[in-house]
């Protein structure tokens, strides 16, 4: 898939849009620190619920882990995995700028570098793969 044309770009609010998509991205970060930070609970916990077992509270403390655990594991592929089909139907170079800048988090200069390319086709790509993006998601902020 090509590059959107520059009178494309033009119908789009590419700052807001922008904005919209880090702040989809940031929801991906948020659900993996989440699912990172899940700890199994302590052993102390786990002789408080014995002393305290007839308060009616069937689940134990492991359960009560693993199913949260399993939760943001199973939101977190969802939206890893909504991510990648939407950059399968981004060019070679949008799809690269994109994971590369959103996810891994590579500053724009070193594209150049990256791509062999001028700082305006970088700017092109960038807009570009961003506007798609929030296409895909309908999140796409018009002039």
């Amino acid at each position: 898939m090509k590059l959107l044309s520059l009178k494309e770009l033009e119908m789009f609010d590419y700052v807001k849009t922008r904005e919209r998509v880090e702040e989809y991205i940031s929801d991906l970060n948020m659900i993996k620190f989440k699912y990172r930070n899940v700890l199994p609970p302590s052993l102390a916990l786990k002789l408080f619920d014995i002393k305290v077992q007839s308060s009616g509270n069937l689940k134990s403390p492991f359960e009560s882990y693993v199913e949260k655990k399993d939760e943001y594991e199973r939101e977190y592929s969802q939206k890893l995995n909504e991510i990648n089909g939407i950059l399968e139907d981004l060019s070679l170079y949008e799809k690269r700028f994109f994971k590369d800048h959103f996810i891994h988090g590579v500053k724009i200069k070193q594209f150049e570098k990256i791509f062999r390319c001028g700082p305006d086709m970088v700017e092109h790509i960038k807009h570009s793969s961003v506007i798609k993006f929030a296409l895909a998601l309908d999140i796409v902020v018009y002039k």
